[in-house]
């Protein structure tokens, strides 16, 4: 099944600039100089340095898509760092599951950035529904198999959940693989093994993995890092910060590069989608984390 978010961003062609290769481009980063390049023609996707929860953001152009929204603690922050970036809409806010650290902040965030579209698991709408709702904007319900199509050729696959629900709420978790041209991106928001297990059966590469549930043990087994076989990897800032040193372990071992937001920052990912970029707001050293 393919689907649409209406108004997506909305640009009527993308005039790329072809590079050889999809493997990363310099990695680059000042602990003094905190200015992006130029991100025209581009896809910056940021994993918020926020302080509590996860929060990604997609930005091209002037369009702009949310995954997740942080702690309720953590809205003002997510809504500052958009504020301070020009970001005034977005065109969709996709939340991954019913835990607080992932959809926690997202009455605060509806209430002060204009929202065209909330985007949930189908399987677990209504408990996302009954804690951050209820949704002004219209709510779209995501299964596995759908694909939200942007223009451009950017899309967002769901992986998961199927429609038999796990025990544990993280493994039943919305499961994106983002898709640009070469590049991919795979957001695992808080699955947990069993759920790491049924996705094995899946295409799973992709150069980039935002590591499920801030780094929890309990997530990221080896057989699943070996079939996404990621160049780098994102943890954000969570309750798991001692345990994450065995994550931090696995990923290693298998050559990926590791950011971590608690200690980097904001970290942006910037591609035209031939090749990608990393950049973070304390700057950046290839390989360190």
């Amino acid at each position: 099944m393919r689907l649409k978010i209406v108004a997506l961003f909305l640009c009527a062609c993308l005039i790329a600039t072809t590079q050889q290769g999809c493997s990363p481009a310099e990695i680059t980063g000042n602990p003094w100089e905190k200015d992006l390049p130029d991100t025209a023609g581009k896809l910056d996707v940021e994993f918020l340095g926020i302080k509590q929860g996860e929060a990604s953001l997609l930005r091209f152009s002037q369009h702009a898509v949310l995954i997740d929204a942080g702690t309720k603690q953590s809205a003002h922050e997510i809504v500052e760092q958009l504020k301070q970036q020009g970001v005034r809409e977005l065109d969709a806010l996709i939340l991954t599951n019913s835990l607080g650290d992932y959809c926690g902040g997202a009455r605060e965030i509806i209430h002060s950035i204009a929202v065209k579209q909330v985007a949930l698991p189908a399987l677990t709408a209504k408990s996302i529904i009954q804690q951050a709702g209820p949704f002004s904007p219209g709510v779209l319900l995501l299964r596995e198999g759908n694909t939200l199509h942007m223009p451009v050729g950017i899309e967002l696959a769901v992986l998961a959940p199927a429609a038999r629900p796990f025990l544990a709420a993280e493994d039943n978790s919305l499961v994106l693989q983002m898709t640009y041209n070469k590049i991919k991106i795979l957001f695992t928001s808080a699955i947990h093994k069993e759920a790491e297990q049924m996705l094995l059966r899946q295409s799973l590469q992709s150069q980039i993995l935002k590591v499920s549930d801030e780094g929890a043990p309990e997530a990221t087994s080896e057989a699943f890092i070996e079939k996404v076989d990621p160049q780098a990897s994102i943890i954000f800032t969570g309750t798991h910060t001692l345990s994450q040193n065995e994550v931090i372990r696995k990923l290693s071992e298998n050559w990926s590069d590791i950011y971590l937001t608690q200690k980097k920052g904001t970290v942006h990912v910037i591609t035209s989608g031939t090749d990608y970029s990393i950049y973070t707001d304390k700057g950046l050293k290839e390989g360190t984390n």
